[in-house]
């Protein structure tokens, strides 16, 4: 009787240790992947004071999109309390969309250089897009808004292209114009979904300037943003703060799927 208690004993052992070998846990659930949806994410910064222009050299960067209405640009702008004017690069994936020049024109289907001007009333004046020279793209370029007085008053719009057939090589002139401008504005927008890695790399702004009032002279800026926005993405933040001695500072951007840094 004992050894049949035993030979039982020792089957319920097996087969309880059959049952939790062969019945398996719950898996683990997979961490969660991150993604950045953009329906039109900005990241910016504004230096305020009366100005009569601003300009800056930045990187016109090659997108890597993954949505078919993807849209990236970046950036300058003068503003006052209804009219602005905007000077930039920007890259549509299919049809331009942001509010831009490229827009207004019914561009698509690539990277341009674009301009827009709003007068007084809120109305658009004046815009214009054309398509990136090849010698610009992936190098540094300088844009530039800025104004005049010889049969002006007005402002300029100026692209420092590498190519002599880039827009606004010889700068646009846009006559009537107000020429003091209260607010001057670094912008970067990203309009695309993706799920791992970068639309756009580490790009730099460097040299950023402001066209005096008081003198009509270039000066670099030597603060901080008075109003500094970053979306993460578009990351966008100071590598080296401008001062009084480093020729308008460092600024990092890019378009990373999480992270504050490039």
């Amino acid at each position: 009787m004992t050894r049949k208690l035993i030979t039982i004993a020792l089957a319920l052992v097996f087969l309880f240790s059959f049952f939790v070998i062969a019945v398996p846990r719950h898996a683990k659930a997979a961490p969660a992947t991150p993604q950045a949806t953009c329906s039109g994410c900005i990241s910016d910064g504004i230096w305020e004071g009366n100005q009569h222009g601003i300009r800056v050299v930045l990187d016109v960067s090659q997108p890597s999109f993954r949505t078919t209405n993807a849209e990236w640009l970046r950036v300058i702008t003068l503003d006052n309390a209804l009219s602005s004017m905007d000077l930039g690069v920007v890259d549509c994936h299919s049809t331009c969309q942001l509010n831009t020049g490229c827009k207004f024109s019914g561009k698509g289907n690539g990277e341009f250089y674009f301009y827009d001007d709003y007068n007084v009333s809120g109305n658009l004046t004046a815009h214009d897009c054309q398509p990136v020279p090849g010698v610009d793209l992936g190098t540094f370029i300088q844009f530039q808004i800025s104004f005049y007085v010889t049969n002006g008053p007005g402002m300029f719009f100026q692209i420092y292209s590498r190519s002599s057939s880039g827009l606004c090589v010889s700068s646009c002139a846009e006559k009537g114009d107000a020429t003091t401008w209260p607010s001057g504005a670094e912008t970067e927008e990203i309009k695309d979904t993706w799920s791992s890695g970068q639309v756009v790399g580490l790009s730099s702004w460097t040299g950023s300037a402001y066209q005096s009032v008081s003198d009509s002279n270039w000066h670099y800026q030597q603060r901080d943003f008075d109003v500094h926005v970053h979306r993460d993405p578009p990351q966008f933040y100071w590598h080296i703060i401008p001062n009084s001695s480093n020729n308008g500072g460092i600024l990092y951007s890019c378009d990373l799927v999480s992270g504050s840094t490039c």
